[in-house]
């Protein structure tokens, strides 16, 4: 296993596809986001961490083969009360969730041991590991955190705030099924008061224009709230 780093935004592209193939469909994972995350929230800002500096510092991890089975996305933010602290991409009052270390099914082991190994031979460059929004069943970063903790780093665990989701059935009359008898009597109402009477309208986002016309409709909305 071989551990390179990549310290500029556009080192990392070339990586995009292969990056975004190990994100296991989470769209907080995939390079498009955590790009755009960067160019935004970067140096300067750190995850509106207001002057604190950063570096970015994705650490990807190939195979003997060159294939790439891991990717450790990360940036240092460098501040008087953390000095140099790595955490995730996409981390801070974005609040991505289901934030990982990106590795090939089945090889997590492999490639928590390639990054804690590359890490405490680097101690120089960090006093602090940060990584927060993950799933309480992600596999990767407790196998991390245990390797840096057997290496002689101190470990500290503990849960965050709850992300919550619903799963949702294939129609809306199954969902309605699924309610209490007051909240489902109360959904109809809104549907009827508001869709069947025309006061609301669905529409479907399938061009760019529409989209930005959409987003920016989205934009007013958020701010209203």
């Amino acid at each position: 296993m071989h551990v390179r780093p990549i310290r500029e935004l556009e080192d990392l592209a070339p990586l995009a596809e292969a990056m975004n193939s190990l994100s296991g469909d989470v769209p907080f994972r995939r390079y498009e986001w955590l790009a755009t995350w960067w160019r935004h929230f970067g140096p300067g800002i750190c995850g509106g961490q207001a002057g604190a500096a950063g570096e970015l510092l994705v650490l990807a991890v190939h195979d003997d083969d060159g294939t790439l089975v891991g990717v450790a996305p990360w940036y240092v933010s460098r501040s008087l009360a953390h000095g140099k602290a790595i955490r995730f991409l996409g981390s801070g009052i974005v609040c991505s969730d289901y934030l990982t270390l990106l590795s090939q099914p089945g090889r997590e082991s492999d490639v928590a041991g390639a990054v804690s190994d590359w890490l405490s031979a680097r101690t120089d460059l960090w006093d602090l590991i940060e990584l927060a929004g993950v799933d309480a069943e992600d596999v990767a970063v407790p196998e991390l955190g245990w390797r840096l903790e057997a290496a002689g780093h101190q470990l500290h665990h503990f849960p965050g705030p709850n992300c919550w989701r619903v799963p949702l059935p294939g129609t809306w009359e199954d969902f309605l099924t699924t309610l209490a008898a007051s909240k489902r009597q109360r959904a109809r109402r809104l549907q009827r008061r508001l869709l069947e009477s025309g006061r609301a309208t669905i529409r479907v986002i399938d061009d760019v224009e529409k989209w930005d016309q959409g987003f920016g409709i989205f934009q007013q909305l958020h701010q209203k709230r």
